[in-house]
Order: C-alpha cells, then structure tokens, then sequence
C-alpha cells in the first residue's frame, strides 16, 4: 500500500527556490501526496506561482503572518497523510525520493521518524549532520542532527507530540531564532517514539554562504539562543551543557590560532545566544 505524503510548505521572500521545489515534486509522479502552502508573503507572488504550475497533485493553500513555527502550525491542522515533512522552500528533491522515505518506513514499521541530511547540487554537504553513523537517535543526538527539512515523521507521532512552540524558530516574537524542530523530536522522544538517522537520506539544499556581515553575526546569536532555550526547556543536564559550552569554546580558540577571526567571532556570537537562551527563564 502507498504512504501519502503531506508536504508543509513555508514560504517567504523567495519566488524562484520554491518554483525548483514545486518541479521536484512533480517528478516524483508520487500517486497519494498533498502539499499544504502556507504563504507568509504580503504580495501573491506564491499564488501567482501555483495558478501557473498547475500542479497534478492537491494543493491546499493558506496565508499567515509571520513566524516559522505559526505557519507549521497552521499546515499541522490540514494533514491528512501518512508521512509529514517540512521542506524548506529553497531545498529541492532528487528522483525517486518519496519511493525511498517510503521503502525506509515500510522496512522499518518500528520507526516513527527519520533524519536525513542535505547536499548542494555538487553534492557537498550543506545542512545536517553527515558524519553521523545511520542508527537510533539518542536525546542529544537530536539536537546535533535535526534540520526540519530533513525530517520525515509518522501522522501518528505528529499527532500524539501536538504543536511547534511558537516562541521559538525564525521569525518568532522572541530572540530564540532557531532549534523548534529539535524541541518537536525532543518531545517526541520523551513520548517513547523511535527515531532513526540516516545519512543516505539525502535531499538537495543550497551552502549558507558565509557573508560575515552584521547580519550574519546577528543569525549566530539568534540561533544560538534558541539552541540555548531548547538545553533549558528540555531539562538537559548540567554535565551536557557544560560541555556544549566547552566545545564551543573550542571552536573560538581553533578560529583564532589559525588567525581565522572573523569565524572566530561567528562563533562567539554563538556562544553568547546559547548562554543568554541558555539563561532564559
């Protein structure tokens, strides 16, 4: 029997990644699929898009304010599939990956999720965790390998963990810019759910170019801010963060013997977000 894939779509500021993305998903010529939009652009760039596509598959679409996690949020109330996925709206999927997602649950009926990671389109690593081995994933494990749009998770997980915590994630009305998804899988690893890394499930997402501009220092703290109120929200222990902020350290200490300052600094922006976050009451 074929799984149905409910696709969550988020989308702002970007017209050309999320028209790569749409074609990606057409090619895979997946029978059971519906793909859930949530539109956070003031203009109808994106509903102009999809009139024009004509998609071949069902198409829900919404408009939402602001905010990663709100607009997840929106998307979770409209599933109707087996397998839930995020993509984010510049990533693309190779040939043939709905069958293999499905292949991996049906070979495994004790998942409830997996992990993959990302490559560019000159298969250089570009989002998650690739050295990692393929095997059960641990607590903090999570936090080192998650990246939403290589997440695939059962409609049954989804329902059982509820909702992304909207004061975290980019966009949210708060300084914790980041790690909403580890939170998600960090709950549902407290409900008993199983989750599996696989860094053969690969799927296409550009390099984040280093630009080492303001803005690129302010994503570092932010993102680590939120890294650091998911250690304090989740009740992770004191041995653990202590050595989070260690290897950091580590980090600024290697950037800085090897008279790479300006990585050196990204990374103390980091470490001051994950403290602050950290912090947070």
């Amino acid at each position: 029997m074929t799984m149905k894939f409910s696709l969550i779509l988020c989308t702002l500021g970007r017209l050309e990644e999320p028209t790569r993305l749409l074609r990606s998903i057409v090619l895979q010529e997946w029978p059971e699929l519906e793909l859930i939009v949530v539109d956070q652009n003031e203009d109808d760039r994106i509903e102009k898009l999809l009139r024009e596509e004509q998609l071949p598959f069902e198409c829900k679409y919404f408009k939402s304010t602001p905010g990663l996690s709100k607009a997840r949020n929106l998307g979770l109330k409209n599933i109707s599939g087996d397998i839930i996925a995020f993509p984010d709206d510049d990533c693309w999927y190779p040939d043939d990956f709905f069958k293999m997602i499905d292949h991996q649950f049906k070979e495994n009926p004790g998942v409830s999720g997996f992990i993959g990671v990302a490559v560019n389109k000159d298969h250089i690593h570009s989002v998650g965790c690739p050295n990692k081995q393929a095997g059960e994933v641990s607590r903090y494990g999570i936090l080192i390998s998650a990246a939403s749009a290589c997440i695939f998770l059962t409609s049954e997980l989804v329902r059982r963990v509820g909702i992304f915590d909207e004061s975290l994630g980019l966009g949210a009305e708060t300084p914790w810019g980041a790690s909403e998804e580890a939170d998600f899988l960090i709950r549902a690893y407290d409900q008993g759910f199983k989750l599996f890394f696989n860094p053969e499930i690969k799927l296409f997402h550009p390099v984040i170019e280093a630009s080492f501009d303001s803005q690129y220092y302010e994503r570092a703290y932010r993102y680590g801010d939120g890294y650091g109120r998911v250690l304090k929200k989740n009740h992770f222990s004191i041995i653990l963060v202590g050595w989070v902020f260690f290897r950091t350290l580590g980090g600024i200490f290697l950037m800085l013997i090897s008279f790479r300052f300006k990585m050196a600094r990204y990374h103390a922006r980091s470490l001051i977000g994950r403290l602050k976050g950290w912090s947070s009451s």
